[in-house]
């Protein structure tokens, strides 16, 4: 979702996030998929349950705000702050990327916005968000049992079957995965879903023509 601050001088792009739990992912689809400003009321002031019921992108909402969240630890760890909470805030200054928590005085905030470089070729940018969400892959059981490992050197690794999203790990020769789950994009290209992570259950996608099966002796 994105509004404007009272002069209309940036964009608060919204990145809904929220607890694991069913309501909650749901709450989070509903806002990504509508891209309805006025569900912010409804989320935060009147907690009206949601109405969406598309599993596919109550998945997708769930996989991206985890991703959102490494952002975020990611950012922190290389700025003054120290922790992040509800909301915090991401925004280019002229020192670089900052990240802090949203202040609570307007005047304040204010003061934070005199600092956003100003970026007008971004305005009409469509975020990757909004393309992520209305994917609708075709999805098929994992492929042949075995462990995966780049062809060449090395891998790409993305958090959605997506190559045009910034790869998130790199998978390099020697090293291997197994599979969970065999996805096909609209454009015909197969991706596998690896088991990158051991504490939650989403992997990482590669394009399977990108990997071959290697037998652990």
């Amino acid at each position: 979702m994105i509004t404007a601050d009272n002069r209309k001088r940036v964009q608060f792009r919204w990145v809904e996030m929220g607890g694991n739990d069913a309501t909650s992912n749901r709450q989070v689809a509903e806002a990504g998929v509508l891209r309805d400003v006025s569900l912010l009321k409804h989320m935060y002031v009147t907690v009206d349950p949601p109405n969406i019921a598309d599993a596919d992108a109550i998945e997708i909402v769930t996989r991206y705000q985890k991703a959102v969240a490494q952002t975020l630890r990611a950012a922190a760890k290389t700025t003054p702050l120290k922790d992040w909470g509800f909301p915090t805030l991401l925004w280019l200054s002229p020192k670089g990327l900052v990240a802090g928590n949203a202040p609570q005085n307007p005047s304040d905030l204010n003061k934070l916005i005199d600092t956003v470089v100003p970026r007008p070729e971004a305005a009409a940018i469509n975020p990757a968000s909004s393309r992520i969400l209305k994917a609708r892959n075709q999805w098929e059981p994992g492929p042949a049992a075995g462990n995966y490992t780049p062809i060449g050197d090395s891998v790409e690794l993305f958090l959605f079957p997506d190559a045009s999203l910034p790869a998130v790990e790199v998978l390099t020769r020697g090293h291997f995965y197994k599979a969970w789950r065999r996805s096909i994009t609209l454009d015909g290209v197969r991706w596998i879903e690896l088991k990158v992570y051991t504490d939650y259950p989403e992997g990482l996608f590669v394009r399977e023509s990108e990997v071959k099966t290697v037998i652990i002796k």
